[in-house]
């Protein structure tokens, strides 16, 4: 029985080596950390901002 279960996922495998991948180009989310009033900032408010971003990032998507 498991025997066959790994013949069966090494012909997975094998297969899956000749189907084409699309590679897409994405760009990731990078919130700038550097700025000093952002540092400053207690860690709530922190969490808010990045929150903030994060969603017009999505947004743009």
């Amino acid at each position: 029985m498991m025997s066959m279960k790994k013949f069966i996922l090494r012909c997975r495998l094998f297969l899956s080596t000749f189907k084409k991948r699309e590679y897409h180009e994405s760009k990731g989310f990078i919130y700038e950390l550097e700025d000093d009033k952002f540092k400053e900032l207690p860690i709530e408010e922190q969490a808010k901002h990045v929150q903030k971003s994060w969603n017009r990032y999505m947004r743009e998507k």
